[in-house]
């Protein structure tokens, strides 16, 4: 006798996140990283998920979108790799949002 078996979208989530290998969990990261580094060097104090969105589109030529990178910010503030700064509107929606910057972190201690 079979027994169907239903498949629904967390289970296909959770199949596609087992499938995506530390390498690229990390390669991910670091492409948000060097987005928010990026925009550090343009003296920017803070971004946005959709400015850095932007940035990313400049540094890969192709599209990207908030909800692709929410997940990468949020494992990076988790990390203590970003922090999150005081609500602002957004520059590329006008919206109220939660922007992040990098936090500094020393290296090695000198004695």
């Amino acid at each position: 006798m079979h027994t169907p078996t239903t498949v629904t979208s967390r289970d296909i989530q959770s199949d596609n996140f087992k499938a995506m290998s530390a390498a690229q969990l990390s390669r991910q990261e670091q492409l948000v990283m060097n987005a928010v580094r990026l925009g550090h060097a343009r003296r920017r104090r803070d971004l946005t998920n959709n400015e850095i969105c932007l940035l990313m589109e400049e540094q890969l030529g192709r599209r990207v979108s908030a909800n692709q990178i929410s997940g990468r910010i949020t494992s990076l503030v988790a990390g203590r790799h970003l922090a999150r700064g005081e609500r602002r509107a957004c520059t590329v929606t006008g919206g109220s949002a939660l922007p992040v910057y990098a936090v500094a972190r020393q290296v090695e201690l000198i004695r």
